[in-house]
């Protein structure tokens, strides 16, 4: 029997060691008007490696041309609001650089992150639906955050290759990791 005990101690034990971090942000565009909730779960199963799943809701904004019988092109920005969006990324930090891939707002997407004061300070880009076989320049997201406590303000630019699709962002939001959180999953033991 304690054979069997310490056998399934040893099985348990990587769950004992992940950590959990959760993270509910809200921003607002600027000029245009769009508010986005979301909210992330990050499962690190080392300090170098983890991997994280989200879902927001939002506004979406997209452009649509039109070339005429005249070769004229007509670009229509349309707003709408997004039921939801997923992501779901894998994260690799190498010292103070954080690599990143995988779906972002249902998107596939790369990130580069550079971490500084505990990860309290954080400056990124975020490449999403990039086309590599067709021209179409991938969606560019770069800003940056800073957290006091759990407290975090962000800020940055989003859509940078089309200047009709670019627009600032600002927000705010909570991100903590607590043990407490392993034991709301049933991951930490007794």
């Amino acid at each position: 029997m304690r054979e069997l005990a310490g056998d399934l101690d040893q099985l348990v034990a990587p769950a004992r060691r992940l950590e959990l971090r959760l993270d509910v942000s809200l921003t607002a565009s600027l000029p245009r008007r769009g508010n986005r909730a979301g909210v992330s779960l990050e499962l690190a199963t080392r300090p170098e490696l983890w991997y994280a799943v989200g879902v927001a809701s939002g506004t979406e904004v997209a452009v649509s041309e039109e070339i005429s019988s005249d070769g004229v092109v007509t670009r229509t920005v349309t707003t709408s609001d997004q039921a939801l969006s997923w992501s779901a990324r894998v994260f690799r930090r190498i010292g103070p650089l954080v690599l990143s891939g995988g779906v972002v707002d249902s998107r596939p997407s790369i990130g580069i992150e550079l971490r500084g004061w505990q990860d309290r300070a954080r400056l990124e880009l975020v490449a999403t639906d990039a086309r590599p076989l067709e021209y179409h320049p991938p969606t560019l997201r770069v800003g940056g955050s800073v957290q006091w406590r759990w407290i975090y303000f962000q800020a940055g630019v989003q859509g940078l290759p089309d200047r009709d699709l670019r627009a600032g962002y600002l927000g705010i939001g909570v991100r903590w990791s607590d043990p407490d959180l392993r034991y709301v999953t049933a991951l930490g033991g007794h």
